[in-house]
């Protein structure tokens, strides 16, 4: 439910796409609020964030599609289009319970992405085989908010191990927050 966001500069909530009779919901995208609580004793450590999803964890142009296939998988976002993406609108369904949990699970790394990025490494096993997924995110204040913004979310192909540039997730937001330097692993400049 998007009731009480407010104006944010991203889809609030996201269309359905419609393919060959198939309608593929895109609800479980729809920008909703997250209440990130690091020590329930102590509300300076309780951050509410507003969490938004590119199209890019839906949609992907693939150069093994002919045009009339591209053509038909077009989805039509407010600034841009793209194909549709099966691969990725499936293990979209996930993210926002990975979302919601960054702050207690142990099995996923948030990780410094470069510039003011980060994204969270998640591992599921497909067939017996180790898959990583790389969730892209940046985190900024809007209208004195705290905003989450999704930009991607694939299997990562060329895996780099994330333990080698993790960051706390609660040092982002609180300097978010306080309008300070978001955190960097040690290394970076």
């Amino acid at each position: 439910m998007t009731k009480g966001i407010g104006q944010i500069s991203e889809v609030k909530q996201w269309r359905p796409f419609q393919y060959q009779g198939e309608t593929y919901h895109l609800d479980h995208l729809d920008a909703h609020f997250v209440e990130y609580k690091f020590d329930l004793d102590d509300p300076q450590r309780h951050y509410e964030v507003i969490v938004t999803y590119s199209f890019h964890c839906f949609a992907k142009d693939c150069d093994h599609y002919s045009d009339d296939q591209r053509q038909d998988l077009m989805y039509q976002a407010p600034k841009e289009s793209r194909p549709f993406h099966f691969e990725r609108y499936e293990y979209s369904k996930n993210l926002r319970e990975i979302i919601e949990r960054l702050h207690v699970s142990d099995d996923v790394i948030v990780g410094y992405a470069g510039y003011d990025n980060y994204a969270v490494f998640t591992y599921e096993s497909e067939s017996g085989v180790q898959q990583q997924y790389k969730i892209a995110f940046n985190v900024f204040r809007e209208h004195k908010k705290l905003r989450m913004h999704i930009t991607s979310a694939y299997r990562n192909e060329n895996p780099v191990d994330p333990k080698k540039v993790k960051v706390n997730f609660e040092a982002i937001l609180k300097s978010v927050r306080l309008n300070k330097e978001r955190p960097k692993p040690r290394g970076y400049k």
